[in-house]
C-alpha cells in the first residue's frame, strides 16, 4: 500500500505482437492532472510475419484493440515512436515524490523494464481482470475507439482502461485507509 502513496498515475497500452516482443499501437496515460491518448506506427506488416504471429495479431485486430496495426489514412498516418511517446508522457507526470507508473498489463511493464521506467503492476495489488474493472466502473472510450471501432463489444482501450484503473485505486486505497 505505500508504494501506492509513489504512484504519479496509470499508463496503459493495447498493441500487437511479432516473435513474442509487444508494439504499441495505443498509448495512455492518466494522471491528476494530466491526460494523454495517441496512436503509433507499430512498423508491423502482416506479409513478413510467421503464421502464428498473423493468426495472433489478426484476432487482436478484431477482438480486442479493434484498430488496424498501423493506419493507412493520410489524416490518421502517424509516425510516434512508442518509446519515445511512453518516455515523453512519463516526464509529464513524474515528480520527485512520485516516480512510479501503475499498470495492469505484463507486456507494458517489459517495455517499461528496458526504457527503466519504474511501476507498480497493480495485479500483485489483487486489482481485477480488465474485463471486470469495464463492468465496474463506467467509463468513456478515446476518441481514436470512437471513429475506428463499430462494435464497442469487441475492444481493449487504452484511455478506458485509464480511467478505471485510477478509479479502482482510489476505492482501494479508501478501503485501506477505512481498515486502519
Amino acid at each position: 500500500m505505500e508504494l501506492l502513496k509513489e504512484v504519479c498515475g496509470v499508463m496503459d497500452a493495447q498493441g500487437f505482437f511479432k516473435i513474442n516482443v509487444f508494439y504499441p499501437r495505443e498509448i495512455a496515460i492518466k494522471s491528476e492532472s494530466f491526460n494523454a491518448n495517441i496512436l503509433c506506427d507499430t512498423g508491423l506488416k502482416m506479409f513478413e510475419m510467421s503464421a502464428k504471429d498473423r493468426k495472433t495479431n489478426s484476432y487482436l485486430v478484431q477482438n480486442m484493440v479493434g484498430m488496424a496495426m498501423n493506419s493507412n489514412c493520410v489524416k490518421h498516418n502517424l509516425k510516434n515512436d512508442a518509446r519515445e511517446q511512453i518516455k515523453l508522457f512519463y516526464n509529464c507526470i513524474k515528480t520527485d515524490k512520485r516516480q512510479y507508473v501503475a499498470i495492469r498489463h505484463e507486456h507494458l511493464g517489459v517495455l517499461l523494464d528496458e526504457l527503466e521506467i519504474p511501476y507498480i503492476d497493480l495485479q500483485h495489488l489483487l486489482c481485477p481482470s480488465t474485463r471486470k474493472l469495464l463492468e465496474k466502473y463506467n467509463t468513456r472510450v478515446c476518441q481514436f475507439h470512437k471513429i475506428a471501432v463499430p462494435d464497442k463489444t469487441k475492444l481493449r482501450c487504452a484511455e478506458q482502461k485509464c480511467y478505471a484503473l485510477l478509479r479502482w485505486i482510489s476505492d482501494f486505497k479508501k478501503q485501506y485507509e477505512d481498515l486502519n
